[in-house]
């Protein structure tokens, strides 16, 4: 069944007309898990879910790459990730703090990455740990970046409105929303703007969006099947590197 509507799927699957879903809504996992339903099942899969800055994007207009930088990282570390695979994602994802996801192999013998915090560009557990460390982070790399706060807010002479792209599912819409409500907590605003898949992986893949979320799960167990999408000439670089 080719439809981007997992409520759509999950409606088929339980009467009958689909024998298989990889998919179901949100809203139906708890209630999943929580009666045992002998048809569903949790599988490990080397991924990860991300979003991504369109790196031509007017939002950069006029800042440094340093400055730009500032904004990303700002924007990144007050994304709730616990909360998402708590309460959105809800069958044991790891909140993640790299690309390359834990546990894939090293093309040696070895495991790439096993401990989520240590072998990670940052806490991703800092936004709820240190709150206040947090925030007060973020606000200091938008400061650096050219911006002006106002009892921990941005100032209406600097304002930040970013646009975020996704496709249409419950999951991703409610990732989308978890998002906003964690980039208002300083002002910025963020309106979220749904696309049918078709029309979604075209915008992402020209480049006509400002912030838009992703994923990637691999093709093979090695690092550089994550890393290989980032070359210039790389059909999945919707970052638009080298562009």
């Amino acid at each position: 069944m080719l439809s981007a509507d997992d409520n759509a799927i999950f409606a088929a699957y339980n009467s009958g007309s689909i024998d298989f879903a990889d998919t179901v809504p949100t809203d139906a996992v708890a209630e999943l898990i929580s009666s045992n339903n002998p048809e569903f099942h949790v599988v490990d899969e080397l991924g990860t879910y991300y979003v991504a800055f369109n790196a031509k994007s007017s939002l950069f207009e006029g800042k440094t790459a340093a400055q730009a930088a500032c904004m990303r990282e700002a924007f990144s570390i007050l994304i709730d990730r616990d909360y998402i695979v708590e309460n959105i994602g809800q069958t044991g994802q790891i909140a993640a703090n790299a690309f390359i996801p834990l546990g894939m192999a090293d093309g040696n013998g070895g495991i790439f990455k096993s401990e989520a915090v240590s072998q990670g560009y940052y806490d991703p557990y800092a936004i709820n740990n240190d709150p206040k460390g947090t925030v007060a982070k973020a606000i200091s790399l938008l400061e650096a970046a050219g911006y002006k706060f106002e009892n921990g807010k941005l100032s209406s002479s600097t304002p930040i409105s970013v646009t975020y792209l996704t496709n249409t599912s419950s999951g991703h819409i409610a990732i989308a929303e978890s998002i906003q409500q964690d980039l208002a907590a300083i002002g910025i605003n963020l309106s979220i703007e749904e696309r049918d898949w078709n029309v979604f992986l075209d915008e992402r893949k020209q480049g006509n969006f400002d912030f838009a979320r992703e994923g990637w799960i691999a093709d093979f167990n090695d690092p550089i099947n994550m890393l290989e999408m980032w070359t210039t000439n790389s059909g999945n670089n919707d970052c638009q590197f080298g562009r």
